[in-house]
C-alpha cells in the first residue's frame, strides 16, 4: 500500500530516519494479516530453496514496493546508494543473503557505513564518508546527490547511522516471497544461474 511505498521511497533517497521508518513500517503491516518473516524462519526459508522461483523473486525486486532497484543496481553499474549485486551470488551463501534482507544492520558492507554529520548552525547531512583530515570532512549526502565539504571545527556531532536499507522493507512479503528474492540474490553471479 501507500505505507509501504513511502518506505520504499525513504530508504531509495539515500536518507535513514528510524523513526519514519518504523512508523511507515507499522502502518504497512496493519495492511497485510500476515505476520512478517522473521530471523526465526531462516532455517525453513532456506529448506524450502529448492522450490524457490527465482524469477519470482527478480520481479519483488524490480517492484516499485520495494524499490530495491532505487539503490542497487545488478548490472555491474554501481548502485546509486547501495552497493552493486551483480555478482551477489558469488560473494555470499544464501544464509548470509537472507539474513541481510532481514536484518540490514546486522553487517554492513565495508565503504557503505552511513553516517550523520550536524553542523554548529543545526544543518544535518547524511552519507557516507568519503575522506577526512585535520581541517575537513567530506561527506557523499546522498539526498543532494552532492559531496560535501565541511570544515571540522564546525562539526557539532557525528553519528554512525549504519546500513540505508530500511528494517521492516520486507514486511509485506510473505515466506514464499521472501525465499524467491533470497533465491534470486543467490544466483546473480553465478555461471549456473539460468539453470
Amino acid at each position: 500500500g501507500t505505507a509501504l511505498a513511502a518506505l520504499g521511497l525513504l530508504g531509495s533517497s539515500g536518507r535513514r530516519d528510524p523513526d519514519l521508518a518504523a512508523i511507515l513500517g507499522a502502518a504497512a503491516g496493519v495492511e497485510h494479516s500476515r505476520a512478517p518473516v522473521t530471523p526465526d524462519d531462516i532455517p525453513a526459508i532456506l529448506a524450502s530453496l529448492d522450490r524457490a522461483d527465482p524469477e519470482a523473486g527478480a520481479r519483488l525486486f524490480t517492484s516499485p514496493n520495494l524499490a530495491c532497484t532505487g539503490c542497487h543496481s545488478v548490472d555491474g553499474t554501481p548502485g546509486r546508494v547501495g552497493p552493486d549485486l551483480s555478482s551477489l551470488g558469488t560473494a555470499q551463501n544464501p544464509e548470509f543473503i537472507l539474513g541481510a534482507l532481514l536484518d540490514p544492520q546486522r553487517e554492513v558492507k565495508e565503504g557503505f557505513m552511513a553516517w550523520e554529520v550536524v553542523t554548529r548552525d543545526g544543518t544535518a547531512y547524511q552519507g557516507y564518508l568519503q575522506g577526512e583530515d585535520t581541517a575537513t570532512v567530506t561527506l557523499a549526502d546522498h539526498l543532494t546527490g552532492t559531496v560535501v565539504r565541511l570544515p571540522s571545527g564546525d562539526i557539532a556531532r557525528r553519528t554512525r547511522l549504519g546500513s540505508l536499507m530500511p528494517a521492516g522493507l520486507l514486511d509485506s512479503l510473505g515466506r514464499e516471497e521472501v525465499r524467491d528474492l533470497t533465491a534470486y540474490l543467490s544466483r546473480l553471479g553465478r555461471r549456473d544461474a539460468g539453470r
